[in-house]
């Protein structure tokens, strides 16, 4: 299929955004994100630190991997499997009940209860990599500066739309009440 580069570098630069931001939210308060992943529930205790250790790094490789379409198979993959491993997680604890519990989307920076909701993101977030993955979508034309800066700044605003969504998604009906 092939796509303007408008498109595909925006998709590529908003989905290699979302994953920067989430890593670099995690190292700043990586022990507090020990906590996150160790209320999942899923892990035993001995390997919580270690995948709460993994899962920056990892994050921020795919994020730059696929942001600036370095190694884009690799990358595509990774932002995959990543994916699936936070949708499995969320939705075992959603099938547990436990929907209380901090997502850690954003580390320790930005408290936020899991829900389906963020189940249906996660398939729109693979559904935009998938666009970075070589040979499954192709540039129509070739692409230059102006695509480049057009595609940074729909990225930024999309990604400040992302944000706004994600901070009103997680209030509270008490929290929205004016006293």
């Amino acid at each position: 299929m092939a796509l303007d580069p408008l498109f595909l570098l925006t998709a590529r630069y908003v989905v290699g955004g979302v994953f920067i931001i989430s890593a670099v939210a995690k190292i700043v308060k990586w022990h507090d994100f020990i906590g996150i992943v160790a209320n999942y529930r899923l892990l035993p205790k001995w390997a919580v630190r270690p995948v709460a250790w993994v899962i920056p790094p990892v994050e921020a490789w795919a994020a730059l991997g696929f942001g600036t379409g370095w190694a884009p198979a690799l990358s595509t993959v990774a932002i995959w499997i990543l994916l699936i491993i936070f949708t499995g997680a969320i939705v075992v604890n959603l099938l547990r009940g436990r929907a209380e519990i901090d997502c850690g989307c954003l580390g320790p920076l930005l408290r936020q209860r899991i829900g389906w909701w963020m189940v249906v993101r996660n398939g729109v977030l693979m559904g935009l990599a998938g666009l970075g993955y070589p040979g499954w979508a192709t540039m129509s034309r070739p692409y230059g500066l102006v695509d480049t800066l057009f595609s940074g700044l729909a990225a930024l605003v999309l990604l400040a739309v992302y944000a706004t969504f994600q901070l009103l998604w997680t209030r509270t009906s008490q929290e929205w009440r004016v006293s």
